[in-house]
């Protein structure tokens, strides 16, 4: 018998069966992790059902690796505000410390701490407005926002509701395909004109990679049953985020010193009626 000729065959069939045993083992497995996911879930929606809180999103997996993200509120100076809106002709009144008021005709803008800011438009409509279309309600915002200089890339509409006329648009700030909490623009639009507009915003300082970890979607979103508010609802989207929250800053002074700080990540609850929560680690 030729032994390095059977030596040869054996190793060659030793390494088949390895590759038949591999095969069925990581397919077992990964068997084994989806039916976990799909007994986590249902397990999951069963609890909520006690507080009368329905989940039509799929639980999503936490993200391998998370980025450590420097964020900063994007501020509102009245001089830059008053030539964004009204070419610089805007009336200005101080309100008090934190408030200010841009006027001319029918049209208005508020600041409140530099960071938030809504322009209202007071002129009174037709009595027959005229059908518009979910479309065209967003065309009329993202006009709105390129006649005065903002981006509209970085933005989602997340929440929409008709209303008599119009629409309530809701907009999250996002980065790549995570949201970026709180960062938030709402209109109401009356047939081709804003109503109104509400803006808090964040812009993106730094990105870099960290060793951050995340709990699961399953376990984050048990904290819902101890969360008064979010009793009755129905949850429609789980999405990952990272979220900054001023009072988790080394160095919180209030709300209104607060400009610049890290975003945490956590998990992204919004609701069907347009409400939503953060849920972090912490």
């Amino acid at each position: 018998m030729d032994w390095s000729k059977a030596k040869t065959i054996l190793i060659v069939a030793l390494l088949f069966a390895n590759a038949i045993l591999g095969y069925f083992v990581i397919t077992d497995s990964l068997e084994s992790h989806a039916s976990n996911r799909v007994a986590a879930e249902i397990q999951v929606e069963e609890l909520l059902q006690r507080r009368d809180i329905t989940l039509k999103s799929e639980l999503p997996e936490a993200p391998e690796s998370l980025m450590s993200i420097t964020v900063e509120f994007e501020r509102n100076e009245p001089y830059d505000i008053n030539l964004r809106y009204f070419d610089g002709k805007g009336f200005r009144e101080l309100k008090d410390e934190e408030i200010e008021e841009i006027y001319r005709g029918y049209e208005s803008v508020t600041i409140k701490n530099g960071k938030l800011l809504i322009y209202e438009n007071s002129e009174r409509m037709p009595l027959e407005t005229t059908t518009i279309t979910l479309e065209s309600a967003e065309n009329t915002a993202k006009k709105f926002l390129q006649e005065r200089g903002y981006s509209s890339a970085d933005m989602k509409l997340t929440y929409h509701q008709e209303e008599i006329g119009g629409y309530r648009l809701e907009y999250s700030k996002m980065l790549e395909n995570s949201y970026i909490e709180v960062g938030n623009t709402s209109f109401l639009i009356t047939g081709d004109t804003v109503k109104k507009m509400e803006r808090t915003w964040l812009n993106t300082v730094e990105i870099q990679q960290s060793d951050l970890t995340l709990i699961p979607a399953e376990k984050a979103i048990l904290e819902l049953l101890s969360i008064e508010q979010a009793h009755g609802k129905t949850v429609t989207d789980i999405s990952l985020c990272y979220y900054f929250d001023p009072e988790k800053q080394d160095n919180y002074d209030g709300y209104q010193q607060a400009t610049q700080g890290n975003a945490v990540p956590g998990w992204r609850i919004q609701f069907e009626d347009g409400t939503k929560l953060v849920l972090d680690s912490e």
